[in-house]
């Protein structure tokens, strides 16, 4: 799941990368799209475990990926989130005091992110000529339209809720 994380944020257009080190995110994005940028760090929560619900250490999980996301870019003028995946539906109440801004992105959102971003690369690549400039300039005027303003990600992000549904992250699209 880590790595389609990864490749998803990569065919966004994001430095998509999981960290090596030691207690590293599962997951980071990082882009530069005109003047907006954005840091969104991935704290995968999809093991089976008897718990139901998204608890405190999963939390101080994604929280310490986050400062440390925010000391590494912020100083550089990145506006930085942080977030959980996973298919858990709930937060302990102890999770949920401490949450602060860690905002939780359904594993199924993320698949229907996945699943929009595929349809229109289909598009494009049906329409698209090696051979022919004014076939591949068409075929991106067909998705042009279809593709989120930047900011699109962060902005969903900064919605009120704790959990971001498919919806809202897609909402732009």
């Amino acid at each position: 799941y880590q790595e389609g994380l990864e490749q998803l944020g990569k065919t966004l257009g994001y430095h998509a990368l999981r960290p090596k080190y030691g207690t590293a995110t599962d997951c980071r994005w990082r882009g530069v799209f005109g003047n907006a940028k954005e840091v969104i760090t991935f704290e995968a929560k999809i093991e089976h475990k008897l718990s139901k619900q998204i608890v405190p250490s999963h939390v101080g999980q994604a929280h310490n990926q986050f400062a440390r996301a925010k000391t590494e870019y912020k100083p550089h003028g990145y506006i930085v989130r942080g977030t959980i995946v996973t298919h858990l539906t709930a937060i302990d109440s102890k999770a949920e005091a401490s949450a602060g801004s860690i905002k939780v992105l359904p594993k199924t959102a993320i698949f229907e992110l996945w699943t929009r971003v595929r349809t229109l690369l289909s598009l494009y690549r049906d329409d698209w000529s090696l051979d022919d400039i004014s076939a591949r300039s068409s075929a991106a005027a067909t998705i042009r339209a279809k593709l989120p303003a930047t900011g699109w990600l962060i902005r969903a992000l900064d919605a009120d809720e704790r959990f971001i549904t498919t919806e809202h992250l897609l909402a732009e699209w």
